[in-house]
């Protein structure tokens, strides 16, 4: 993520820019069945709403619908 590279890259990328942004945020999910489909709920929902394809309320309401999905399992 250091690299000029990478940040030339992040620049032009909105979804690699928020999550670069925010890595240090992140933290650990716990290793419980479901967690690693949380990561990329996550993932998902960042994107989508740094894409434009929703906004931030509809897109929370699918990852929690999502995650909720995968811890029930």
């Amino acid at each position: 993520m250091q690299s000029k590279d990478f940040q030339d890259f992040a620049v032009n990328n909105k979804a690699v820019k928020v999550l670069t942004d925010e890595v240090s945020s992140i933290g650990m999910l716990a290793s419980v069945p479901g967690s690693s489909n949380i990561r990329t709920e996550i993932d998902k929902m960042v994107q989508s709403v740094a894409l434009g394809q929703s906004d931030a309320n509809a897109a929370y309401s699918a990852f929690i619908t999502a995650c909720q999905a995968d811890l029930n399992k």
